[in-house]
């Protein structure tokens, strides 16, 4: 018997909220996902029927809960308001709410009608992965992502930074390897930050070699020869002088990280003077340099840089002004020919000499 009193309620209820009544309010209220949801009816004074209805069902009627949603239940608030309550709110409870009044002798019910509106941050449920392809490729980048509002989804490259695309679907002809770098999706609808995502576009080329550095050093001096290439994947660096391999031994060395390789001479010889060829390679790829490494002067006492392989004697300047080839001097001691003259055969002689003038001056007197 109550059951079928309640059902003519229920009817009766509808009737009145979708048949027109003559007293309809209607306000919105618009709460976030997991917030507290408050709809306020203002009671009307004297004895009377109420309920509280979402779409086509009811949900209270009067202080008796019909609703199975744990989540839903009167508020405690002020007397003079009948409040519905729905703590968290989720993002299905968005929808139509209506509180109705009858009064007792057929005056007509009194509706009051709430819009609730769930906000939902924005989500990204759907993306792109990280892609490795050759250049030339066609590329296609989506992102999907949910929301209340609906949010806006955009795409732009973050490193190095680039264009940006106010859609959820990018498509990239024939990419090259200025394309590669990493790129973001973000969906934002002003419910709280975008939602962010990231995925790395990588490009695989052929390796170019971008610079080379010779040098020049003097024997016992360091050198270093440097070799320089872009590529993807990262390239391997070898070393050659003629036809053969340059390895870290004979006082070489080697250094090389992704980009760049260094040959390097602690104490050059003159058997390291030379050219040398630096070779990068990948799986798609090879290019090659050449580099020399070449002697310099060396540098003397006095600061003045001397060619120790072409050194020479320079002549010399004598007393009077005159400049002498230290190479061809003839000194005390040499004849013509520059060879050893005797000293004793010398004063032999002269003593000779000053005695036959002697014995001549006797005759004479």
């Amino acid at each position: 018997m109550e059951t079928a009193l309640w059902r003519c309620v229920f009817i009766i209820l509808l009737k009145a909220v979708w048949q027109g009544p003559g007293d309809v309010l209607s306000e919105n209220v618009t709460v976030r996902e997991g917030e507290e949801a408050i709809l306020r009816c203002t009671v009307l004074e004297g004895p009377v029927r109420r309920a509280w209805l979402n779409r086509s069902s009811i949900l209270f009627t009067g202080e008796e809960k019909w609703s199975p949603e744990e989540r839903v239940s009167l508020y405690k608030g002020p007397k003079n308001q009948y409040a519905l309550r729905l703590n968290p709110a989720e993002p299905q409870d968005e929808g139509s709410y209506s509180c109705s009044q009858q009064p007792p002798g057929g005056v007509a019910a009194k509706i009051a009608i709430f819009h609730l509106s769930v906000q939902v941050p924005p989500q990204i449920y759907n993306m792109t992965g990280d892609i490795t392809t050759d250049e030339m490729s066609n590329v296609s980048l989506h992102c999907r992502a949910t929301g209340n509002p609906e949010p806006q989804v955009t795409w732009k490259r973050i490193l190095p930074p680039g264009h940006e695309w106010r859609r959820s679907e990018v498509n990239l002809p024939s990419v090259m390897r200025k394309d590669a770098g990493t790129y973001e999706c973000s969906a934002r609808n002003g419910v709280t930050t975008p939602a962010r995502r990231q995925m790395i576009l990588t490009i695989r080329y052929p390796p170019v070699v971008t610079e080379v550095h010779g040098a020049g050093a003097a024997l016992g001096e360091t050198a270093v020869l440097r070799c320089e290439a872009s590529a993807q994947p990262p390239p391997e660096f070898s070393w050659f002088r003629d036809e053969h391999r340059v390895v870290a031994r004979h006082g070489i060395r080697l250094q090389t990280t992704d980009s760049r390789s260094l040959l390097m001479f602690p104490n050059v010889t003159n058997d390291h003077y030379g050219n040398y060829t630096c070779i990068a390679s990948n799986p798609l790829g090879t290019s090659a340099a050449s580099n020399l490494l070449h002697q310099t002067p060396t540098e003397s006492s006095n600061g003045v840089k001397e060619d120790s392989s072409h050194r020479r004697e320079t002549p010399t300047e004598s007393s009077n002004g005159v400049k002498e080839d230290s190479s061809h001097r003839r000194g005390p001691g040499l004849d013509p020919r520059g060879r050893a003259c005797s000293t004793h055969s010398f004063s032999f002689v002269a003593m000779l000499f000053v005695m036959m003038i002697a014995v001549m001056g006797l005759h004479a007197d």
